[in-house]
């Protein structure tokens, strides 16, 4: 995308990645800030580790961290062809990508059960619940 001079070429052609996209949200953390003072560094990182850790697990990527939350990607493989005519080919493309999006779903789940697991743990935490 860029090149030597350090010049952005917007010209260059780009190319299509197809995937599963997910978003993790830590709601309200300004008031979490505000309760737990300087702890909250401890409770937001314990929540990125649930979070890279279960994405890593289930064979995607916590690929970004925008402001307070965590976006997920799984890459899906990009080798199927409409036109194609071999029919085995396409099954076992499309059988990939089923897998592929059942792990992001039990990574969801997964993530859903251990942040309410951890939630649940932590003492006087009545703040700290899974949605």
């Amino acid at each position: 995308m860029k090149r030597g001079d350090g010049e952005l070429n917007i010209m260059m052609p780009g190319r299509c990645i197809l995937g599963i996209f997910a978003y993790v949200g830590i709601n309200r953390l300004a008031s979490l800030a505000d309760s737990y003072g300087q702890d909250v560094t401890v409770l937001v990182n314990k929540v990125a580790k649930i979070i890279h850790g279960c994405a890593k697990h289930w064979g995607g990527v916590a690929n970004q961290n925008i402001d307070n939350g965590f976006f997920l990607v799984w890459k899906l493989d990009n080798q199927y062809d409409p036109q194609s005519s071999k029919v085995d080919l396409k099954n076992e493309v499309l059988l990939k990508r089923s897998k592929m999006a059942d792990k992001a779903f039990f990574c969801g789940l997964k993530m859903l059960s251990q942040l309410e697991r951890f939630s649940s743990r932590r003492s006087g935490a009545t703040e700290v619940r899974v949605a």
